[in-house]
């Protein structure tokens, strides 16, 4: 089983209690109890549309996303930080603007941007869209957006990322350049093209160990699924 990073200054801030999250049901028809609160920033990253009240999550959503944050911003100081969207409402359930999104384990993120800009708190959704005229935008950062991708999949059991299929066969294409399309087969695998995701990505975690009333969704299929013709 991966190990969740948590750094040591975040535990007394992430709204865990001794009650632990539990994930019910399926990540479009679910429930969330003793949702965890992800802080509104922190180390790396910051949250989008606070007026929603969409903060809420399991424990291992919320670890994932501050080692993650935490990492880039060791690896890549000076960058902007996470953006991070929706994740759940406190209890879960069905919330405006998506189906899934009901049981604490699915979280929208901006991607990251060559020009290292972040958007204001409250816009109303992600503000740039990363496909232009059916080409990918001179501001995707290809290289810290595959990193990205890497670490999502070390520090946690991911189920799916969705992308736009553009961008999916940019990060293959990026992959296969560094001789990564082998090593890094698992991460490729969990990239799922998915209409109206070229303005952020969608991470969807497996159910949590000892979550027994979440149902859970099929991995994917086998191979890194990228299908590349240049």
């Amino acid at each position: 089983m991966k190990k969740l990073f948590l750094p040591a200054l975040l535990t007394t801030t992430l709204g865990f209690t001794g009650a632990v999250p539990q994930a019910i049901g399926y990540y479009s028809k679910g429930l969330l109890n003793f949702a965890s609160e992800l802080p509104k920033d922190g180390p790396g990253f910051y949250h989008l549309f606070r007026s929603r009240n969409r903060f809420y999550g399991t424990r291992e959503m919320l670890s994932v996303l501050t080692a993650v944050a935490t990492q880039l911003e060791q690896t890549f100081p000076n960058e902007e930080r996470l953006q991070i969207g929706d994740i759940s409402a406190k209890k879960g359930g069905l919330i405006t603007r998506h189906n899934s999104h009901q049981n604490g384990l699915d979280v929208d993120i901006s991607y990251l941007r060559n020009d290292n800009r972040e958007q204001q708190v409250e816009h109303d959704g992600f503000d740039e869209d990363f496909l232009q005229n059916g080409e990918i935008s001179p501001n995707f950062d290809t290289k810290r957006n595959w990193e990205l991708m890497k670490l999502l999949n070390r520090e946690a059991k991911i189920n799916r990322i969705f992308v736009d299929q553009k961008i999916k066969d940019e990060l293959c294409r990026f992959a296969r350049d560094r001789g990564e399309l082998e090593t890094e087969l698992e991460t490729l695998r969990r990239l799922r093209p998915y209409p109206d995701h070229s303005d952020h990505l969608h991470v969807r975690l497996e159910c949590p160990e000892g979550n027994t009333r979440c149902q859970a969704q099929e991995l994917p299929p086998e191979g890194h699924g990228c299908e590349l013709t240049n």
